[in-house]
């Protein structure tokens, strides 16, 4: 199935579609990263964060690129790519930061939980 572009009504983008896939392996091979990723291409797709639209997004194992316009969509493409990659490398230091807050949360509320029966016992 062949969608228009909103930005050019004449024009097919399967081709710029091929375009976008070939990039994606191309930097897949090129990083060694990223071979579970798959690409959807959603031109005529408006969405928005913290009230700014989107050029792209991963969600899950895709990366979404909202770009009408090719060339944006390529610098999109490579944006996503990159930041799902180091995304996933820096997530075992946030796992770690996760563990010891919540240890650091645990002891300070035994601790407070043991001063408050101390200070009940003495009131």
């Amino acid at each position: 199935m062949c969608r228009q572009l909103p930005s050019k009504s004449s024009s097919c983008y399967k081709d710029e579609y091929v375009r976008l896939e070939a990039e994606m392996k191309r930097l897949k091979n090129l990083l060694g990263l990223g071979y579970d990723l798959k690409i959807e291409w959603l031109p005529d797709h408006v969405k928005h964060s913290c009230g700014n639209p989107l050029s792209g997004e991963v969600l899950g194992d895709v990366i979404y690129i909202y770009d009408a316009e090719i060339e944006e969509a390529l610098k999109t493409l490579k944006h996503e790519l990159i930041d799902v990659s180091i995304s996933e490398v820096i997530n075992c230091y946030r796992e770690v930061c996760n563990i010891l807050i919540k240890k650091i949360n645990d002891d300070a509320y035994k601790k407070k939980e043991k001063l408050v029966k101390a200070l009940t016992r003495l009131i």
